[in-house]
């Protein structure tokens, strides 16, 4: 979606919002001047002028939304800053859409907008169906750009979300679709049939710019994201109450997004994977829920290092996973890994352009398979094109430390790869694509 698509949407929901408000006689409200938090209880539209704005103290929220049928208008709401010690328990947000289990909003709109200085995050929505969020401004948060806890249906479209700060939290967020472990799946259930698609998320350097925890049919399409320690990450719920993960993420697509790592960022050690995949489980042979997905058409640059969980494209613990298609630029030690634990992916049509090496680790390799469990098909992939061999940093095709995993190799053209397949250990096997049907390519 373009700027000028996503004004003419933002400008369409205006218009739509102006005139349900007049034929069912709901109330617009027009904020004109700096005032304290309000709370919004009844349908309708709330607009601000170009003078309006909420200003908010610490420890509350700007903006809080408890009705269905609400749109709000370029809000301006702001709050004493993220600085904060410690944990930020009530949850301040510069707007809070509050539904309860069994009693969801439905048809929330925030439209454009600027909201800023808030020590947990810009929005945090939870138990909404038909959550729209469209051209607001995000910045200077704590916690999370936009957090959504048990959302069902709807968009973060065209946002700009820029320094999550994570202050003491443990982690931090761009945009976190997840759902609360405290409370049973039933009362919380988790994400699902969400599209996060056109934002730009900036400057989360500690932890994921765009994530879901075990969300269902969660999109996340032409973004950009830009030094954030995981640009874009689908990882499983941990158990209610905080037991082992048992809740993966289904269905995602990750499609056409931009991810980089420009290194402006002196805490490198904080940076792991551009993409990130991973289901449920401990261990080998876990029987938890596996991630499904696709992700294709990606071009991630400046992910990897010496650290063995750092990769352009990074998975574990999934199920007929994709990865096609893919572009990954100016990265470092590997290109895409499949850790362990990935039955029937397949690894087809991506490009890597040269790794750099990362510490001691001389050798730079654009496929890594590196433990067991994995049964992943590999063809059509085109790595270290027209580079000359580099002596004492070898480039390798496939890398298979590992055994017990099964990789079935189609037609890869690994360039100046000075050893295409190294090594592949007794245990693992190797079979020649013959099918090449299998994986979409022609017969």
């Amino acid at each position: 979606m373009t700027a000028a698509a996503s004004a003419v949407l933002i400008d369409r929901n205006r218009e739509t919002a102006f005139a349900s408000a007049a034929a069912g006689g709901a109330e617009h409200r027009v904020i004109d001047s700096a005032q304290g938090p309000i709370v919004i209880d009844r349908p309708g539209v709330v607009s601000f002028s170009s003078s309006g704005r909420i200003v908010a103290p610490a420890g509350a929220s700007g903006i809080t939304i408890t009705s269905s049928g609400v749109t709000v208008l370029d809000p301006r709401v702001e709050g004493p800053g993220s600085t904060l010690v410690g944990e930020d328990t009530s949850r301040s947000s510069a707007i809070s859409i509050a539904g309860l289990p069994g009693n969801l909003l439905e048809g929330v709109q925030i439209l454009g907008g600027d909201l800023r200085g808030f020590t947990y995050a810009g929005v945090r929505a939870s138990h909404v169906r038909g959550l729209t969020l469209s051209g607001v401004s995000i910045t200077d948060v704590a916690y999370a750009g936009v957090q959504m806890l048990s959302v069902l249906g709807g968009g973060v479209l065209r946002c700009t979300i820029t320094n999550v700060r994570q202050q003491d939290y443990v982690n931090s967020y761009g945009i976190v679709a997840t759902r609360d472990t405290n409370k049973s799946i039933k009362d919380a259930p988790r994400c699902a049939d969400i599209a996060i698609v056109g934002n730009d998320v900036r400057s989360v350097p500690h932890w994921e710019g765009i994530d879901t925890h075990g969300g269902v049919r969660i999109m996340i399409a032409g973004n950009r994201t830009t030094d954030c320690a995981t640009g874009i990450a689908l990882v499983p719920l941990k158990g209610t109450g905080g037991g082992p993960t048992d809740a993966a993420p289904l269905d995602a697509q990750v499609l056409a997004n931009r991810v980089t790592w420009t290194g402006d960022y002196s805490d490198t050690s904080a940076m792991r994977a551009g993409i990130t995949i991973v289901g449920a489980g401990v261990g080998l042979g876990s029987t938890a829920e596996r991630a499904t997905g696709v992700v294709r058409g990606n071009t991630i640059s400046g992910y990897g290092n010496a650290n063995a969980q750092t990769a352009g494209v990074l998975a574990y613990f999934t199920e007929d996973l994709v990865i096609e298609g893919n572009r990954i630029e100016q990265g470092s030690a590997r290109g895409i890994m499949l850790w362990h634990s990935n039955d029937q992916a397949r690894v087809t049509d991506n490009t890597i352009d040269d790794l750099r090496p990362a510490g001691v680790q001389a050798y730079r390799c654009a496929v890594d398979v590196r433990a067991a469990g994995n049964d992943v098909v590999v063809d059509r992939n085109q790595a270290f094109a027209g580079l000359s061999p580099v002596p004492g940093a070898p480039r390798y095709g496939i890398y298979a430390p590992g055994s017990g995993s099964t990789l079935r190799l189609g037609t890869n053209d690994w360039g100046a790869a000075e050893l295409p397949l190294v090594p592949v250990r007794q245990g693992n096997t190797v079979v020649p694509l013959a099918d090449r049907s299998a994986v979409g390519g022609p017969a």
